[in-house]
Parts: C-alpha cells; structure tokens; sequence
C-alpha cells in the first residue's frame, strides 16, 4: 500500500538544526561537576574479579586494570613479561598467587598446552607439560 508521499530527503535542503548551538533546554543543573566521582568508582590499587574469573588490579585512572598475577611476576622478577609470552598457574588455580605456581610461556607453548591438555592441577606436571611442548 502506497501513500504517495516521498519522505525523502531533497538534494540541496538545508537541515533544520542548521547553525543552532544546543538542541535542547534544561537540565543543565544535573549534569556532571567536575571532580564528581560516580557511584561506581573505585579508587587505584582496587581488586575485582573479571569475566575470565582472574584477578585484576585497578592500577590508574580512569579504569585501567592489569592482572595480579601478572603483577606479581614481574615484581619478582623485576621486568615486565616479554611480548609474545603468558604468565599461566601452575596447579590451575586462579586464586594461588605462590611464586613457585607463576609459569612463565611463550604463547605457542601455551597453545599446545592447551590443545594437548597439559595443564594439571600439579605445577609439577605442567612444568612438565611445558617441556613436551617446547
């Protein structure tokens, strides 16, 4: 059913906000301060846990996080993890922050691992996992 009328828009109309500031009215008084925090900020050195169930760590603002076992490797350590490669749990644990149970990989190895299910819930037998992976 048609009924005859092309909505269209015409080439060459002018747009009818053409040159208006604000397209609105009121409301200004609501609106966000500055330095207003909303409910839902949390300060830096904050922990939660994310959708992959690790444990991240607020490390600046505004909502940068890093994982706390990637933290604390590389505070063992005293270099950042290398490109290319992956802090993993030994035993599989998520919670178990030891630092006997922080492996570090290359994502390759950690691939194999994976596809082959050479992660244990022994960190002993994932060392050796690591090595038939390699």
């Amino acid at each position: 059913m048609k009924s005859g009328i092309d909505a269209r828009i015409k080439l060459g109309s002018v747009p009818p906000n053409k040159g208006k500031k604000k397209l609105w009215t009121g409301g200004e008084d609501t609106q966000f301060k500055k330095g207003h925090k909303p409910h839902n900020y949390v300060p830096v050195g904050s922990e939660r846990v994310n959708g992959d169930d690790y444990v991240d760590i607020k490390i600046a603002d505004p909502n940068m996080w890093r994982g706390k076992h990637l933290l604390i490797w590389e505070q063992q350590c005293g270099h950042a993890v290398p490109w290319g490669h992956a802090v993993i749990f030994g035993d599989g644990d998520r919670r178990n922050f030891d630092s006997d149970n922080l492996i570090l990989v290359t994502r390759g190895q950690l691939a194999i691992m994976n596809n082959r299910g050479f992660i244990q819930k022994d960190a002993e037998l994932t060392r050796t996992g690591i090595i038939l992976a390699g």
